[in-house]
């Protein structure tokens, strides 16, 4: 993200989507990138994210958190909205089928 940020200077806002967010930990280092970063931080399970509101607590302004799958997630966000997508462990665990769609939709979104 450092560098994305960094080749990306004429953007005032740089919005992310985190696929699998978790508890943060990934989340953190996209945060800590850049100031102008806000992130969307989608994951499916409801106590990792309750955890992931307590470790970026410090962060409140600059995430959303979005319990859902990812693929329902993308569906609901404007074409070209976004200016990034992470996903540290998520991507890899999907089914074809269903990753070929998300692919889809993150080429949308972005």
């Amino acid at each position: 993200m450092e560098q994305f940020s960094a080749n990306h200077s004429e953007l005032k806002e740089i919005n992310v989507l985190e696929a699998g967010s978790g508890t943060g930990l990934t989340t953190i280092k996209i945060l800590d990138a850049d100031s102008r970063i806000k992130v969307m931080a989608v994951d499916n399970e409801e106590k990792t994210i309750r955890q992931a509101e307590q470790i970026l607590k410090d962060f409140k302004d600059r995430i959303e958190f979005v319990h859902k799958d990812i693929l329902s997630a993308l569906l609901e966000i404007k074409d070209n909205s976004l200016d990034a997508f992470a996903s540290a462990f998520a991507i890899h665990n999907f089914v074809n089928e269903y990753r070929e769609k998300v692919f889809k939709e993150i080429a949308r979104v972005l």
